[in-house]
């Protein structure tokens, strides 16, 4: 046990046994989560339409690439588990390290209860009037009754993906990899399906720019008089696509995962500004396409976004019937669980780093 102490202190190292495909699925999985397929119908229809969010997350995207030009350039210089944490260590010292550590630590982990006890709410929503999982009623937070089915099934997937980081990294990343994938298999499908769809048609894209929810609201809330509260003129328009581009680096948060488990590429380092990337690219097309399937399957869109239904689930419905359904809950629980999984490998690995360097006790190694 001394000896082994001894080794995390002297700067032991993990294995090296992450392939470039473990590593995208890693950053694609922290990107795309729970709202990727929430927020067409809660933020980016009505705020900025199909044309406004398409182009806000595409510059959104852009500035998130050079940002990874960054991560890219840091990661050949400091390979070791860490990532910001490692580069502050010997650029600005301890005291940095220290506050720059616990700051991801904090931001990494909260984003793994947060997706689990989402999986609750994709049950909800898919099994409609059944709720299931509506039993062993505690108490009511922010007016959402919190039950005991959605809390053992929450508990249940952070203890199967907890286990799953422990057995052995290359076990995870291959869960990983198969979640991702079939997260964009998914969305691809329904992306497709919906350009080529007669059900889906351009004019049900209007307005393209979104609307103002609360004067429509205000004067009835009918697909008529939804167009009178479009954005109009330049101005309308630059804010339309502004009030998206805002929120667009939060959207693509989680490629930053990728320098934490530096220390275990089986590959060259040449290799992690494409491999960041593309997993950017793979997230903005994920948002896009939802905002655009919602929009072109539903001819009276402003009004389900209005009546605050899940756009995304109600579009694929009327595309492909329960098949529609079922790969939006397949989708939807892949992009849940992979985002689990990738915050825990980059928090167990920042953790690991901390503990090396003594800023936490070396059991946390």
């Amino acid at each position: 046990m001394e000896s082994h102490l001894n080794q995390q202190q002297d700067g032991g190292s993990l294995h090296r046994s992450l392939t470039p495909m473990h590593v995208w699925a890693i950053a694609f999985g922290c990107v795309i989560g729970w709202g990727s397929f929430i927020n067409p119908g809660k933020k980016f229809l009505s705020t900025s339409g199909v044309a406004g969010t398409a182009i806000a997350m595409i510059l959104g995207a852009a500035v998130m690439i050079i940002i990874a030009f960054s991560y890219a350039y840091m990661v050949p210089k400091y390979p070791k588990a860490g990532g910001e944490f490692t580069f502050t260590k010997n650029c600005f010292g301890k005291t940095m390290a220290f506050i720059c550590g616990w700051f991801l630590v904090v931001a990494y982990l909260t984003n793994v209860p947060m997706n689990s006890t989402a999986i609750g709410l994709i049950v909800d929503g898919l099994d409609g009037p059944a709720d299931i999982l509506k039993f062993g009623f505690h108490y009511t937070v922010a007016g959402f009754n919190i039950y005991m089915g959605e809390m053992l099934l929450a508990m249940f997937i952070l203890i199967l993906f907890g286990y799953l980081n422990i057995i052995g990294v290359q076990k995870a990343a291959f869960v990983q990899t198969v979640l991702s994938s079939l997260l964009v298999l998914c969305v691809f499908t329904l992306f497709v399906t919906a350009l080529i769809s007669s059900k889906a048609k351009g004019v049900n894209m209007a307005p393209v720019w979104g609307f103002n929810k609360a004067d429509a609201m205000t004067a009835g809330a009918v697909t008529a008089n939804i167009s009178d509260f479009a954005h109009k003129g330049t101005s309308g328009v630059l804010g339309a696509i502004l009030a998206t581009f805002a929120i667009a680096p939060w959207a693509y948060v989680g490629f930053d995962a990728i320098p934490q488990a530096a220390e275990e590429f089986n590959f060259s380092f040449k290799k992690v500004s494409f491999i960041m990337i593309i997993a950017i690219v793979f997230g903005c097309f994920v948002y896009v396409s939802n905002n655009t399937v919602a929009a072109a399957a539903l001819e009276n869109w402003p009004e389900r976004v209005m009546a605050g239904e899940w756009v995304v689930l109600v579009a694929a419905e009327e595309l492909l019937g329960v098949s529609g359904k079922l790969l939006v809950g397949l989708g939807v629980s892949c992009a849940v669980l992979s985002g689990i999984m990738g915050f825990y490998l980059a928090s167990s690995r920042l953790m690991y780093s901390m503990s090396r360097d003594g800023y936490l006790p070396a059991w946390f190694g």
